[in-house]
């Protein structure tokens, strides 16, 4: 294969994990944790760093920016088959473990909290999903 088909094939597998990543947050977070707006209006931004790729989030009602990477999110960095094979030597099992993440637990960070005050203490934070779901009641 030639380097420029190796690029064209990197960018389509690049688009199709962006799609992904935001399939996901539509389908995982249909309303805002931080101020309830449902449906949630998200804007994306994609972010990579080396093995790093994160998908931030705006909602267009509080303007908080919530950040989530690629590995937390089942399916999106790869086949089920694909995350069966690397298993625990994945980068992404190797980071989980530094850090003291579960497996199979989709951490958030709170990048923002836009007009939320109460959200402003949990910034910078990588919260379980689920946890951040029922946090802002």
């Amino acid at each position: 294969m030639s380097k420029k088909t190796d690029r064209r094939l990197s960018r389509n597998t690049d688009r199709r994990r962006q799609a992904q990543a935001e399939a996901y947050v539509q389908e995982n977070l249909r309303r805002c944790p931080i101020c309830k707006t449902n449906p949630a209006e998200w804007t994306y931004d994609h972010v990579a760093f080396l093995e790093d790729r994160k998908v931030h989030c705006k909602c267009g009602s509080c303007g908080c920016v919530l950040s989530i990477n690629y590995g937390d999110m089942r399916g999106v960095n790869g086949s089920a088959a694909n995350e069966f094979l690397k298993g625990t030597a994945s980068y992404d099992a190797m980071v989980r473990s530094v850090y003291g993440k579960k497996k199979g637990v989709t951490y958030v960070q709170i990048l923002e909290s836009g007009t939320c005050e109460a959200a402003e203490d949990t910034k910078g934070q990588e919260i379980p999903l689920e946890e951040l779901k029922e946090m802002f009641w």
